[in-house]
């Protein structure tokens, strides 16, 4: 199943959804599979499908509920959330 997130070259969002998307790759190597199902959406296509220019994946949040209750993941949940803080925090 594949993820869409709306991209466009002059949205601070888009930057900053890349950003997250090669801060978790780099940071969390087993999230890559579900960062993988992420795919960019350029506007035109975007535009088609109904989707808002500023739309946001919700990656962090399918990451949190993927770890939830997952044995020995508890403090890769942690870490997570701890990269998600700090990426907002920056912003």
């Amino acid at each position: 199943m594949k993820n869409y997130y709306v991209w466009r070259a002059d949205c601070a969002d888009c930057a900053k959804v890349d950003r997250w998307m090669a801060e978790m790759a780099a940071v969390m190597p087993e999230l890559r599979p579900a960062i993988g199902t992420f795919e960019r959406l350029e506007r035109p296509q975007a535009e088609a499908l109904g989707l808002c220019c500023d739309e946001l994946p919700a990656l962090f949040v399918e990451g949190e509920r993927r770890l939830q209750g997952a044995p020995g993941k508890r403090g890769l949940l942690m870490l997570l959330q701890e990269v998600r803080r700090r990426l907002e925090a920056q912003d």
